[in-house]
């Protein structure tokens, strides 16, 4: 995944809470676990990356 792309679709486990909402860029900084996989609602078969944080580092919230 391209440190570039910024709407790539990854689960973020984290041990306690974090406030921030769906526009916020940040970065996340962990360990990567491997590929996350679950079945949707329409029963396709779907994997993505997924990673434990330690931190967050927020950059900017939306305007």
């Amino acid at each position: 995944m391209s440190p570039r792309n910024l709407m790539a679709t990854i689960l973020i486990e984290y041990d306690g809470t974090a406030k921030y909402i769906s526009e916020d860029v940040s970065n996340v900084y962990g360990e990567m676990t491997g590929v996350s996989s679950y079945q949707s609602q329409a029963g396709w078969d779907i994997s993505i990356p997924s990673i434990f944080a330690d931190s967050f580092d927020k950059k900017r919230s939306p305007k």
